[in-house]
């Protein structure tokens, strides 16, 4: 049996016999080099063999020769992770893979077995993370707030004189695509108001229970990047309100000063506030749902029910259970672009005050709900038109509500303005760059793939030529 001292030097059984220490030969001092077939089986195995020395020390000694004073020794050492792992996170395929081509194979996409394990991200990227996950939740913190806000604006302050949250109302009109409807319901606007804030709510808690935790995502972003924000839907909720107000605000200013008139609502704030409140399930539904959903289950013929049902709220499962087929993305695409621009016609033939200017805005506002939609499901288009309706226009509602000069008239403004500062210049503007950033990069790794399987195509053959 091999001696502590001989599996430190050697690392291992699975060693190559002769390489010496396996570290010092995989990384070439000062390039970081890693090198293949290179392993180490880890703690447990290492214990399994006969092994017993404590972690920390079987760690000194499996590290004797890295260079420390390097950037890339300091990475080594920290490859190395919690004792006893080593290189068990580093089974990297190929020869010489440097740490430039590492990084740039990571940019296209590549796979590279266990790279995420590895999870250095330069300190200028760290600090960007890190000031973005204040922004995104300073973000999410007013998102919250826009739920009491919203309840003491509604039935505590005097937005109208006509109306209050006790006034009857004898139903609501619904949309169908272009058509509309009506439900006869008697009810009150409060109680409508307090229904519609249950199901956003419940729609942010089911956005945070889906993929990784909120700080798990958080936590992972420091060792993967921005991609990581992505692995939790609250936060990608977030980032696409943030996202969308921000692109929408720059729509609106391209066209204001080019001299394009968009218009705006007006009318009793009372029933502005009420619109707004209820267009963002209104809407989302009529024009999404019932219109790409629909033309998702009839290309969901043949699948399970299940499927069906799941691709209705979530369009994306039927592209996945149909092994991404050109069929089902052209029928994804041509729903996409059928109903954002149904979306914006219905804006200018409404009657609701707006003009020729907002066909744009609200066509691409609707391509990026229906996104949503089709990748993420119902409830995060939603979500992201509540933000863009309700969410940026409800503390504004309460300064305007609560008695002039009073306490909370002055926090409504104060928190209005705090939302343009944070969705104009700061979360809007950083949420813009990250998903420029993951759009470059999604690109880069297509054009990869195209290159890729060009290059695996076989050679065309020439024909026997006939004599």
């Amino acid at each position: 049996m091999a001696t502590d001292k001989e599996l430190a030097q050697t690392g291992g059984p699975d060693s190559p016999k002769g390489s010496g220490n396996p570290l010092h030969e995989s990384f070439k001092a000062g390039a970081g080099t890693v090198r293949s077939g290179v392993r180490y089986g880890g703690l447990r195995e290492w214990r399994a063999k006969g092994g017993q020395k404590e972690p920390a020390e079987a760690h000194r000694e499996a590290l004797p020769e890295v260079p420390g004073t390097t950037s890339e020794g300091e990475q080594v050492r920290g490859l190395a992770g919690p004792p006893g792992l080593l290189l068990r996170v580093l089974r990297v395929r190929g020869d010489g893979v440097s740490g430039g081509e590492f990084r740039q194979a990571r940019w296209r996409g590549e796979t590279i077995e266990d790279q995420e394990s590895t999870g250095f991200q330069p300190p200028v990227v760290l600090l960007l993370v890190a000031v973005f996950v204040l922004l995104a939740f300073l973000t999410l913190a007013l998102m919250i707030l826009a739920f009491p806000v919203g309840i003491y604006t509604y039935y505590f302050t005097s937005l109208s004189t006509a109306y209050s949250a006790s006034s009857a109302i004898s139903g609501v009109y619904f949309f169908v695509g272009p058509s509309v409807g009506f439900l006869p319901l008697s009810t009150t606007f409060g109680a409508v108001f307090m229904a519609l804030l249950v199901i956003y709510a419940a729609m942010l808690v089911l956005a945070a229970r889906q993929g990784r935790s909120l700080f798990a995502s958080v936590k992972a972003s420091f060792r993967e990047g921005f991609e990581a924000f992505f692995t939790n839907n609250l936060m990608v909720a977030v980032i696409s309100i943030s996202f969308l107000i921000f692109t929408v605000v720059l729509f609106d200013q391209l066209e204001t000063s080019s001299g394009i008139p968009i218009g705006g609502l007006s009318g009793d704030a009372f029933e502005l506030l009420s619109s707004l409140t209820i267009a963002p399930l209104r809407e989302e539904i009529g024009f999404r749902l019932l219109m790409i959903g629909i033309l998702t289950v009839v290309a969901c013929v043949g699948l399970p029910w299940k499927t069906a049902l799941k691709s209705f709220w979530r369009p994306s499962a039927a592209y996945e259970a149909r092994g991404g087929d050109t069929v089902t993305t052209a029928i994804l695409a041509v729903g996409l672009v059928i109903s954002s621009v149904t979306f914006g016609l219905v804006h200018i033939y409404s009657g609701s005050g707006w003009e020729i200017g907002k066909l744009p805005v609200a066509t691409y506002a609707g391509f990026v709900l229906g996104y949503l939609y089709i990748k993420y499901g119902l409830h995060m288009a939603v979500l992201a038109h509540w933000g863009t309706d309700f969410f940026s226009s409800i503390f504004a509602y309460m300064g305007q509500g609560a008695p002039s000069g009073s306490a909370a008239s002055n926090l409504g403004y104060f928190l209005d303005n705090l939302l343009s500062v944070d969705m104009l210049s700061l979360m809007g503007l950083a949420s813009f760059l990250v998903v420029s950033y993951m759009g470059a990069k999604r690109f880069a790794r297509w054009r990869s793939a195209r290159e890729r399987a060009r290059k695996d195509e076989p050679a065309p053959t020439s024909l026997p030529q006939v004599s």
